[in-house]
C-alpha cells in the first residue's frame, strides 16, 4: 500500500513538473506579445480587402535579386524591410511602392558589400 502511495505520489509530482513547465511557457508567450505591443498602442482589425490588396501589391514588386524580409501593416502604416541587388533595383522598387503607397517614406538605405539593405 506503501509503494502504490509512493508511485502515485510521483506521478502527481511529474504531473504538476509538466504544468509548470507549461505554465512557464505560456507566462513567457505573454510576456513576448506585451513587448511586441507598445504601451498606449491601440490594436484594430485591418480590413480583409486592404490585406488582400496590400499582399497582391507586394508580390508585384521588382525584385530582380533582392528580396523582402519584413513585412507589418496596421491599420495606418506599412513598414517594409528588405534588400535590393544595387540601386537600379532598389530605385525600381522605391519608385514601385511611390505609386502604390504614395506616403512612402525611405527610413534607411545602408550599402553593405554588393547589397543595398533599405527599410520603409
Amino acid at each position: 500500500m506503501i509503494e502504490q502511495q509512493k508511485q502515485n505520489l510521483q506521478a502527481q509530482q511529474k504531473s504538476f513538473e509538466q504544468l509548470n513547465q507549461q505554465l512557464h511557457k505560456t507566462t513567457m508567450q505573454i510576456d513576448q506579445l506585451r513587448s511586441a505591443v507598445k504601451v498606449g498602442e491601440v490594436l484594430t482589425s485591418i480590413p480583409n480587402e486592404q490585406v488582400k490588396k496590400s499582399l497582391q501589391q507586394l508580390s508585384e514588386l521588382p525584385f530582380q535579386q533582392g528580396e523582402l524580409n519584413k513585412f507589418k501593416q496596421d491599420a495606418n502604416n506599412l513598414s517594409l524591410e528588405g534588400n535590393a541587388q544595387d540601386q537600379t533595383e532598389f530605385e525600381l522598387i522605391h519608385q514601385f511602392l511611390k505609386k502604390h503607397f504614395p506616403n512612402v517614406k525611405l527610413s534607411q538605405v545602408q550599402p553593405e558589400q554588393d547589397t543595398l539593405f533599405f527599410s520603409l
